[in-house]
């Protein structure tokens, strides 16, 4: 309750700012004043008392001149020319410009892309991302009102989970390299590839029809104006981690660059014997592997984790863009590239309690993370005089995650009171993206015409996984645990391709002076996946036969031990299911129209109509027994209508509405009966492949107030309504399975406020600082019938991942004479969902948390394109706390992290290849 009166506080505080500045900004006077008298000008502007000039004109005289101001279109611009050759054009002499009349001008010019659009959107420039000095576009997207950062991966628009948003690149589709999840993770987008990103909140029949939350439209780097090269380097420190000890697993000689060079791998012995047997890999029975001692001798045995000195976190980035002018053609290159390492180290602590609060176990949770992401991006195109470009852009991400953890406790009912046990687990996890677009814009005379080609490709493999615990006794002695926890070894290897091509028409229409449009397309979206999962696992047959005590796994497993069936060693025998496997293929046919019209200067409108034509199926595949494959599949035609409306008080002021039927269809992972256990809760989960898709009646309403420099201040308010939502359940009898289901009715509504102010007029001494602030609230509800409910415990809660408030707070100092920029951001996200409670146990909450972020810029004097930045992460390093029915049952820190960098640019004049000079 403090935190929400402390910062409704603020908000207010800053919106009375941002009025008190707006009435002292019609206030008008000369640069000479200015400079002249500088102090008694601020201490009139101060109090409010500025004296105007007398031949001052007011803005609505200027504005009405300006509306009445011929327009000269860019065709006839040439043609005016040629008309004028005669005319002798010379330089003004010193004279003539010291004794020149002074012009002052007023009035608003926004080319803001936020005001000009017909939808309710945010927009997040490079420059707005480099002040907050976050490195990828999840860190960045969770300034923006509504949006929170749920995983360090994923995106929440007002409260709703990936499902419910789309991840574009450039307008296209792209594909996820998480195998629970249909949207990319945004934790892979370095911000330094980006131009900016939309953030759309309401749907237009222009994008896909899976909306609910918003989309969010990254743009790579656009064609430069003029040469330029950047190259950065930068180090940091991490607390809790750098220099301290980490766990780290034995790898391959390219695991630096994110690669593994087949360490890992499947040795040539065991796929041999797979492709050979055709069926489980198992040591006894009539379907025995016979060199089944070779096959396991084959596998990498090396399990225990070496202590080492985590290294720093660097990263490295150069990028080169050069446009080149023939004629009235123009052609362009961008291409950059970054390396970043890091190394952290977590602790973290679980409990958990019986019903009545008792707790009944306990672990710590140790581990270390080595990071590696390395990315490159290229985008080329040629201008075709003013009327036709094409542009291509091939964006290529590795990212890579190598974990080595320990969890220390008593958790399992199946470890005695007294003692002690030892789990430890070793993943190295590979995401890549690689993506390739070409697309084109054309001006005919009667329209304009779009299209684009996109194909992307996203992987995720984990090889050999290795899973292995101990039992500690209270006399301190170790022994392999034994039974269904022996030795596992798992291969996990997931493809996502998407092929997203479409086309656009727009003719443009005029009413007088103002411009609406015409706007119609197709397109279609085939998108596939491919889950591949071996698991194996190394048991011993007589137990007690070899010594498992005080001993590591390299000596327990060494040749000598592994043998057949009838030995009284280890045995390997392969624990793949049935429903490891799965493929899935959705192709999407769809087509859209859209009018935007100008009613006249106080009323813009925007009606519009998308149809998709969908095609889904999911198989799960028994790769041992194909007669046992399930599949799951959904065929249907949706229509998805769209209204908006601009009222438009004035230049600076217009309130905005919005009506949209949208779908959410569910995932391939969500359809495939495919069994997998949730790393966080450690859960089993499988999909259901009876899931429909959700339909999902929107209604959006804001206001928007425009200042000068910059200034505004919006309010909006939203609702949602949800038929057929998807959310997690376990069914009763299901002995703690978690599925998925379709609930009946879901809804979802609250509030935005947004506020961008600078602390003084644009001449006064305060004029490079600048505050700006957002406040959501969010509030959803899911009502559970008696069948929808079985085992969960409530029948009335939020949706998971919803965070109730989420706030931003950025203070800011920029100067562009001394080249020095500061950004003091502080981000706060409520309380949220984590984990539905069942058999009698409440919900699970991740508690409201906040971080404080410091980022500074120091261009360096008389060192052209030399610039030295510090930031300093996360410093006040609150902990991330989960509770269960008031106990906390979960509760770690990440670390504050502190880095610099430095860059150096050099840029150049555009070069004229057909000059005549």
């Amino acid at each position: 309750m403090k935190f929400k009166k402390s910062v409704l506080a603020m908000a207010i505080i800053s919106t009375q700012l941002l009025v008190a500045q707006s009435v002292l900004a019609e206030e008008e006077f000369s640069i000479d004043d200015y400079f002249s008298d500088y102090d008694d000008l601020y201490e009139e502007e101060q109090t409010g008392e500025l004296d105007k000039p007398s031949d001052q004109r007011n803005e609505e005289v200027i504005a009405e001149e300006i509306e009445d101001a011929e327009i000269v279109e860019p065709q006839n611009l040439e043609q005016n020319l040629e008309q004028n050759q005669d005319i002798q054009y010379s330089q003004a002499t010193d004279d003539e410009i010291e004794n020149a009349e002074e012009l002052d001008v007023t009035g608003y010019f926004i080319p803001d892309e936020k005001k000009e659009t017909s939808q309710i959107a945010n927009v997040l420039s490079f420059d707005d991302m480099a002040k907050t000095g976050d490195s990828s576009a999840g860190d960045a997207l969770k300034r923006v009102s509504g949006l929170s950062l749920v995983g360090g991966k994923f995106i929440y628009v007002r409260g709703l989970d990936d499902r419910y948003s789309s991840a574009l690149l450039n307008g296209a589709v792209l594909p996820s390299p998480e195998p629970n999840k249909k949207v990319a993770p945004m934790d892979i987008f370095p911000t330094n590839v980006l131009e900016s990103v939309l953030v759309q909140k309401t749907y237009s029949p222009e994008f896909p029809g899976e909306f609910a939350g918003g989309i969010i439209q990254m743009r790579s780097k656009a064609l430069p104006d003029l040469p330029f090269t950047k190259i950065s380097f930068g180090g940091g420190f991490l607390t809790g981690s750098t220099f301290a000890n980490g766990s780290y697993n034995p790898g391959g000689n390219y695991d630096w660059l994110g690669f593994d060079d087949g360490t890992r791998g499947m040795s040539d012995t065991l796929l041999t014997a797979i492709e050979q047997s055709g069926t489980r890999i198992i040591s006894t029975g009539p379907d025995a592997v016979d060199n089944i001692e070779e096959v396991g001798e084959s596998f990498y045995r090396k399990y225990t984790p070496s202590q080492n000195t985590n290294l720093p976190p660097v990263s490295f980035n150069i990028a080169y863009g050069n446009r080149w002018d023939m004629g009235q053609n123009s052609y362009g290159l961008v291409g950059s590239s970054s390396y970043s390492y890091s190394a952290k180290n977590r602790e973290e602590k679980r409990f958990k309690f019986s019903g009545d609060g008792e707790q009944t176990g306990f672990y710590d949770y140790n581990y270390t993370t080595e990071e590696v992401s390395l990315n490159a991006m290229l985008t080329g195109g040629v201008e075709i005089g003013f009327d036709h470009a094409i542009k291509f852009t091939s964006l290529f991400i590795q990212d890579a995650q190598d974990t080595a953890s320990m969890k220390v406790g008593n958790w399992s009912q199946d470890t005695d009171p007294e003692d002690t046990r030892e789990d430890y687990f070793v993943e190295y996890i590979s995401r890549q993206l690689i993506s390739n677009q070409v697309d084109g814009k054309h001006q005919f005379d009667l329209f304009d015409a779009f299209w684009k080609l996109n194909y992307s490709q996203a992987n995720r493999e984990a090889p050999n996984t290795v899973a292995y615990g101990y039992v500690v006794d209270e006399n301190g002695d170790s022994s392999l645990y034994t039974n269904t926890d022996d030795i596992k070894h798992a291969w996990f290897d997931m493809k996502d391709s998407v092929l997203d091509i479409s086309s656009d028409v727009e003719h443009h229409i005029y009413k007088g002076q103002l411009e609406g449009s015409v706007k119609a397309g197709v397109g279609l979206l085939y998108k596939s996946r491919y889950s591949d999962a071996r698991r194996f696992r190394f048991e011993q047959q007589v137990p007690g036969s070899i010594n498992i005590t005080n001993v590591t796994p390299e000596e327990i497993l060494i040749d000598e031990n592994i043998h057949g069936s009838n030995s009284t060693g280890y045995l390997l025998n392969e624990t793949t299911t049935p429903t490891d496997n799965y493929t899935g293929d959705k192709f999407v046919f769809s087509g859209y129209t859209q009018l935007d019209y100008p009613f006249d200067e106080t009323m813009r409108g925007t009606a519009g109509v998308r149809v998709e034509s969908v095609n889904q199926s999911v198989i799960t595949r028994d790769i041992f027994n194909s007669n046992a494959d399930i599949k799951g599949t959904f065929e249907q035609i949706d229509i998805l209508p769209v209204m908006t409306g601009t009222y438009i008080f004035s230049d600076a002021q217009q309130m905005r509405f919005a009506y949209s039927r949208t779908v959410a269809r569910p995932d391939f992972r969500e359809m495939s009966s495919a069994r997998y256990y949730d790393v966080e809760t450690g859960n089993p989960v499988a999909g259901n492949p009876d899931l429909l898709p959700t339909t999902i009646d929107s209604i959006d309403t804001r206001f928007e107030w425009y200042g000068k420099n910059d200034r505004e201040f919006t309010f909006g308010a939203f609702f949602k309504s949800f038929e057929n939502h998807i959310e997690k359940s376990v069914r009763a009898g299901s002995e703690g399975l978690v599925t998925y289901m379709n609930l009946s009715r879901a809804n979802n509504f609250g509030f935005e406020i947004e506020v961008k102010n600078d602390l003084g007029l644009a001449k006064s001494r305060l004029s490079d600082f600048y505050v700006s602030s957002n406040l959501t609230y969010i509030n959803s509800t899911l009502s559970l019938t008696d069948e929808e409910k079985g085992v969960m415990t409530n029948n009335k809660r939020p949706m998971q991942g919803q965070s109730d408030w989420l706030a931003n707070i950025q203070m800011g100092y920029d100067n562009i004479n001394t080249g020095t920029q500061g950004t003091l951001v502080y981000n706060y996200t409520g309380k949220r969902v984590d984990e539905a409670g069942r058999d009698g146990y409440e919900d699970v909450y991740e508690d409201g948390r906040g971080t404080l972020d410091f980022i500074y810029k120091q261009n360096i004097p008389g060192q052209v394109g030399l610039a030295v930045s510090f930031k300093a992460k996360n410093m006040l390093n609150g902990a991330h706390t989960y509770s269960q029915g008031g106990n906390v049952v979960r509760e770690y820190q990440e670390g504050a992290k502190f880095t610099i960098s430095i860059s150096k640019t050099w840029e150049a004049l555009p070069i004229d290849i057909w000059s005549d000079d």
